[in-house]
């Protein structure tokens, strides 16, 4: 490679912020990516599956306000102390940044709703006032949900190209001009040769995960694959927990249960149920042989399953921003609240709706949202070739 550009993408420990902007990465031509995340994060998985990706780590700046509903002396001196250290984790995260941005001299910065964006974005505009016009760092900023979260309203200002997932979004304050476009997606993830080859690849590096999809893909059962996020859902294992012996009755289940410590014991390995805790090129694999899936509503999760017209059911975060998600796309799924008093009657409505309800739903055209990528990527590529 001649020359590569370097290109910072901030992550953010969770899965969130860094998928869309690593799909996009993978799409640009002669750069050299480097990461931005904290240490112990998710981005440590994306740098150990990408071959020559560098990550550099910043504090974990989240500002904390103090709260004035506080009844005592005690929790005024501990909410002050909590907002002390945020501040000066911002503080020293800025000036890191600053430090990165004259030691590797980046292109372009490309974000998606990280909270270090703040400090990373700021200390880009402290480095193009250095720099002639013609020279400057380009930034890239994508807003996931529908209500821009505070660290893309504090930096959409300075961006070149901002782009949003809905049309509510534009709305709000510097998003009004946004472009609408589907969550940026690793879409040659779920290509038919490559799917053939991570399943085939099993054979070598995952044989047990390999007999399971083999046996269940000739079974007359269908595949139910449940998820809960990067790190699981407690929430959700509880209640494979519980209802695991009636869901077998009619699926075969796999079971992604992530790292959580489950309240209550997982049924053990068998013939018609396999948990595990991480997934990585095996993913695509899953998703594309499941027949049902059981997920959050976190947007790369919804985008992919609307991309491959995946009958799923959405399971949201309760009292997060991902109940505000599910109400934008509730059309193509069906949506199971968290709430306890429901979940015990989960597993017979399951078997009321699937699979006839499913069939209702019209998806969106994946040749579309795979054209509005492939522009949107092309459009990013100009801006950094300019």
């Amino acid at each position: 490679m001649k020359n590569p550009k370097k290109v910072f993408l901030i992550a953010g420990r969770t899965g969130g912020p860094i998928m869309p902007v690593v799909a996009i990465a993978k799409k640009l031509k002669n750069i050299e990516p480097i990461i931005i995340g904290v240490k112990g994060g998710f981005e440590d998985a994306v740098v150990k599956q990408s071959t020559g990706w560098k990550l550099l780590t910043l504090p974990e700046a989240k500002l904390y306000f103090l709260s004035f509903s506080k009844k005592n002396l005690y929790d005024y001196i501990t909410e002050a102390g909590r907002m002390i250290k945020s501040i000066a984790a911002l503080i020293w995260s800025l000036l890191k940044s600053v430090f990165y941005i004259f030691k590797y001299k980046p292109s372009m910065i490309i974000g998606a709703g990280s909270f270090l964006s703040v400090p990373v974005i700021t200390a880009t505009r402290v480095a193009n006032w250095f720099r002639k016009k013609g020279n400057k760092i380009k930034i890239v900023i994508h807003q996931q949900d529908p209500d821009p979260g505070f660290s893309n309203k504090l930096t959409v200002s300075a961006a070149n190209i901002v782009t949003c997932s809905h049309e509510s979004t534009k709305k709000y304050k510097g998003f009004k001009y946004c472009q609408v476009m589907p969550n940026p997606l690793d879409l040659d993830r779920f290509e038919p040769e490559n799917i053939a080859k991570q399943y085939n690849k099993m054979k070598e590096t995952d044989l047990d995960l390999y007999k399971f999809l083999t046996k269940t893909g000739e079974s007359d059962k269908p595949l139910l694959f449940i998820f809960g996020g990067g790190s699981g859902s407690r929430f959700i294992n509880t209640w494979v927990a519980k209802t695991a012996d009636q869901l077998q009755k009619k699926f075969n289940i796999l079971h992604l249960k992530g790292t959580l410590q489950e309240e209550y014991p997982l049924p053990e390995n068998s013939e018609n149920y396999m948990k595990l805790e991480y997934l990585a090129d095996q993913y695509p694999v899953v998703m594309t042989m499941a027949d049902l899936v059981i997920s959050r509503a976190g947007l790369s999760s919804i985008t992919e399953l609307l991309y491959l017209q995946k009958p799923a059911i959405i399971v949201p975060l309760f009292n997060s921003h991902q109940e505000k998600n599910v109400k934008e796309i509730e059309q193509y799924f069906e949506v199971f609240m968290q709430r306890k008093e429901e979940i015990d009657q989960w597993g017979d409505r399951i078997n009321k709706i699937y699979p006839t309800e499913f069939a209702k739903i019209q998806y969106p055209d994946p040749k579309q949202t795979k054209a509005k990528l492939e522009a949107y990527y092309k459009q990013i590529q100009n801006l950094l070739d300019a």
